[in-house]
């Protein structure tokens, strides 16, 4: 019987083994995080304030000319932004997973699924930031079919902020959990100076300032004047939306005037967003000016001496939903822009206020509690790659 011999060097690599080891393996970094990868995670948070500047643009689009086109400017401009940031996350995703696989750090928990490595909460992340693509699908699928919209708060519109939001919030936990690991002093229960604010918790106000400034895009059903809903919502909607997020940035963030920092970003870009629909020429929303009731609850918890607890927390927590519902109130008074804010003279509204917003305050502490280590937890994970199971530790080897 005749054989025939092989050229062994016929018996390369494969050709997808072959490029990832010539032109994707050296560009992994050594370590792979939201934090040691900032530059990457700051345009990532920093492209949502863009990609909501489109939102607005839309909802003025949509006031001054009717139902669009699926692909109509605005909503490019959104899906463009929002699908930048899916890449990013989807890059992270897959340099965690090679970082595993070649036995680097990674500054995210690592599981196994069917012999490869995976960080399941950017899997979240990328799943919920991934969601507002299909979303547009599914309102052009829900115009076509019930027709235009009265309302801001359709099913489609209600899942694209809702998902976007919580993308945001896993990034937030993401970038929280790599700044417990590389400062030690985030342990403790006080608030501490401003001045040594880690590059970490930086990009933590940033992705906190753009959840909030997402979460409250449901708000523009009475921030553009044309509410379709019982004017009564609108207060304890706002209370609802500013107290989480503050008081999640003083436990998470656990500086002072942190709260400040987050709210800040979040009314400079919404008075950004006023300027933008002005220069295209369509309706803008109302100014929202948080940055101001988040300076008062900074300076509260400086004066009586930066723990979050017992009694001046309790305090804060019932004072500064009506602070932020006021102080509101105030500035639309004196633009003329009183729409939902007539219903203030109802007791019942200030009720709601104060209840549902000191709620959502304390479910905000309760969160970031979480997310932060306190004085008495146990030694946290130095490094990503040692503490991972060791099934995970192995792959590849």
């Amino acid at each position: 019987m005749a054989m025939t011999t092989r050229d062994p060097r016929a018996a390369g690599p494969a050709r997808g083994t072959q490029f990832y080891e010539e032109r994707l393996r050296p560009l992994l970094p050594q370590q792979v995080g939201l934090i040691h990868q900032w530059p990457l995670t700051l345009v990532m948070v920093a492209v949502v304030y863009i990609a909501f500047a489109g939102g607005y643009w839309d909802i003025g689009w949509h006031i001054l000319r009717g139902r669009d086109t699926l692909l109509s400017p605005p909503h490019v401009f959104i899906l463009t932004g929002l699908g930048l940031v899916a890449v990013i996350l989807s890059l992270f995703t897959a340099m965690s997973s090679a970082a595993a696989i070649e036995g680097r750090p990674v500054s995210t928990p690592m599981r196994m699924w069917r012999g490869l490595p995976y960080s399941p909460i950017l899997v979240i992340a990328l799943a919920m930031m991934a969601t507002p693509q299909a979303a547009f699908g599914l309102d052009e699928l829900w115009h076509r079919t019930f027709g235009l919209d009265v309302t801001l708060w359709s099913p489609p519109h209600l899942l694209i902020i809702i998902s976007a939001a919580a993308a945001l919030f896993a990034i937030t936990a993401i970038i929280a959990g790599e700044a417990n690991i590389h400062d030690r002093s985030r342990r403790l229960s006080v608030l501490r100076p401003l001045r040594s604010i880690s590059r970490g918790e930086l990009l933590a106000c940033v992705a906190m300032g753009s959840m909030t400034l997402v979460s409250m895009g449901t708000l523009a059903e009475y921030d553009f004047d044309i509410p379709q809903w019982d004017l009564r919502l609108g207060a304890p909607l706002m209370a609802i939306l500013a107290a989480f997020p503050a008081f999640l940035a003083l436990t998470l963030i656990g500086r002072r005037w942190s709260t400040t920092i987050v709210m800040g970003l979040v009314t400079i870009a919404r008075l950004a967003f006023v300027g933008i629909n002005d220069l295209v020429n369509v309706p803008h929303a109302d100014f929202v000016v948080l940055v101001i009731p988040a300076l008062i609850l900074d300076g509260f918890f400086i004066a009586t001496g930066g723990r979050l607890r017992g009694r001046p927390l309790a305090i804060a927590l019932g004072a500064f939903p009506a602070l932020v519902v006021g102080s509101e109130a105030v500035q639309q008074t004196f633009r003329s822009q009183p729409v939902w804010t007539g219903t203030l003279s109802t007791p019942g509204v200030w009720i709601a206020v104060v209840a549902l917003g000191a709620l959502a305050g304390y479910v905000g502490v309760r969160t970031g509690r979480m997310l932060r280590p306190s004085d008495d937890l146990v030694e946290p994970v130095a490094d990503g790659v040692a503490e991972r199971p060791a099934a995970v530790a192995g792959v590849g080897r």
